[in-house]
């Protein structure tokens, strides 16, 4: 069964498919996951709807499942098939689907008009091995990569889970039921209720670690975190506390979802800080849209022809958005909070710089004090906030330029000194020529910068 959706244009830069009107027993209710047809259309997985869709051009078909409020669980053909609230989809090869039926418990295939059970059972719990013996607990995003092996974020074991082409269920990395944040070699990493998961071309595997507030990656042997810094646990000291800061040392609460494109670039659904987020090569996070663009709780992305497809937990429909100008958001951590949770080590004769709850480590750090006055090298700080230096010859003075503002410290001041070649700024002075925050807390030796 087919209908019309009704196009909404909103604002130049923005379309948004919400609120639309459908025939009873057709039309997008509440989506999550989102998946490329191959053939211009968008699988999707209607989560509270229990059903999987496709949409194409201006029209919607039911692939599978009964439309149901509370979901069941039944194998079969097609349009009789019931699922409970799956959360994500994605095609092999041949032109099959996997679904992560999440309160099932199970990975669902769709395949010549009919459903089966690939794995799981029904009930929640851990076990590997194949088909009906294997076991999940609350699965939700699912990857495939170029063998036909699929992966899946089993998000309540804290694992990664694969099952290769013969139905084998494996962990991957992770340590089932044991949630925690360590990177390190795969058989020692912990996650934090994992939600989404990615592969590249080059079999490089990205996933969005919710409960840790960070994005992952995994390759070589090893987990790494490729952004996100979550600053405090909670008291079970498991659960971690997310912020919301772009630059080099992006915050994140509760990421949900995320693309890699050709760039290189990662795209982030950041639900709780309602936005969508952009990792540039470079490491640097930025804001792509947020609440000004009418975005709430963003949980799945699907970039496709140059148009960003954005599902939204509570929302029917979905957003479709071209290139937006890029925002920088600051801390949302105020400064004299940094102050007061920063981790600092115990003091000693080297001075420990800190950048919003992250220790900075540099070779030429040598920071010193000076009678009553604190100086902290000038490469350093850049490199801690990410602003850019250059020399400027004419003037013999350094140029520091953060965001749009950039500020020239001469090498022969009151405020600074030098040590050899690196040239080294009082941080008070330092603090006004930026614009940000600087302080030397004396009880830990310790220097504190935030950009708030």
């Amino acid at each position: 069964m087919k209908c019309n959706a009704k196009k909404i244009s909103f604002m130049i830069s923005l379309l948004v498919f919400s609120n639309l009107l459908f025939a009873k027993d057709v039309g997008i209710y509440i989506p999550y996951g989102l998946s490329d047809a191959k053939d211009g259309g968008i699988y999707i997985a209607d989560t509270y709807s229990n059903r999987i869709l496709k949409m194409q051009n201006e029209n919607v078909d039911i692939v599978a499942g009964v439309s149901s409020a509370t979901g069941n669980y039944k194998d079969g053909d097609v349009l009789e098939a019931g699922f409970n609230q799956p959360l994500d989809i994605t095609m092999n090869s041949k032109g099959e689907l996997f679904i992560t039926d999440s309160e099932n418990h199970a990975i669902r295939k769709i395949a010549g008009g009919k459903v089966t059970t690939l794995a799981g059972n029904g009930m929640p719990d851990y076990q590997d091995g194949y088909a009906a013996k294997s076991k999940f607990n609350l699965p939700s995003g699912i990857a495939i990569d170029s063998q036909d092996n699929l992966y899946v974020a089993d998000t309540l074991n804290h694992v990664i889970r694969k099952i290769s082409t013969d139905g084998k269920v494996s962990t991957l990395v992770g340590k089932p039921g044991s949630n925690g944040y360590a990177d390190g070699a795969m058989g020692n990493a912990l996650f934090n209720e994992p939600t989404d998961i990615v592969i590249t071309k080059q079999g490089v595997i990205y996933v969005a670690d919710g409960g840790n507030h960070v994005i992952r990656k995994i390759a070589g042997g090893k987990v790494t975190t490729v952004s996100g810094t979550s600053r405090e646990s909670l008291e079970d000291n498991t659960y971690r506390i997310g912020g919301y800061t772009d630059g080099k040392n992006a915050q994140f609460n509760f990421p949900k979802s995320l693309i890699v494109l050709d760039s290189g670039d990662i795209l982030v659904a950041d639900m709780m800080n309602n936005a969508v987020r952009k990792i540039k090569s470079s490491g640097e996070g930025v804001t792509l849209l947020n609440m000004d663009n009418d975005l709430e709780a963003p949980v799945s992305l699907l970039y496709k022809n140059n148009k960003l497809y954005v599902s939204e937990k509570w929302k029917a429909g979905l957003k479709e958005f071209v290139t937006e100008k890029e925002k920088v958001v600051k801390s949302s951590v105020s400064h004299a909070k940094w102050l007061e949770i920063t981790p600092y080590a115990p003091p000693a004769q080297t001075i420990q710089i800190w950048f919003e709850g992250n220790k900075v480590s540099s070779s030429n750090a040598g920071a010193q004090v000076v009678g009553k006055d604190v100086y902290l090298p000038v490469r350093t700080l850049a490199q801690a906030v990410g602003a850019q230096l250059k020399w400027d010859a004419k003037l013999k003075a350094t140029e520091i330029t953060l965001n749009a503002h950039t500020a020239t410290i001469p090498p022969k001041s009151s405020k600074t000194k030098f040590t050899g070649a690196t040239l080294l700024g009082e941080i008070k002075y330092l603090e006004t020529m930026l614009g940000i925050k600087i302080d030397w807390v004396e009880q830990y030796r310790a220097i504190v910068i935030t950009r708030s």
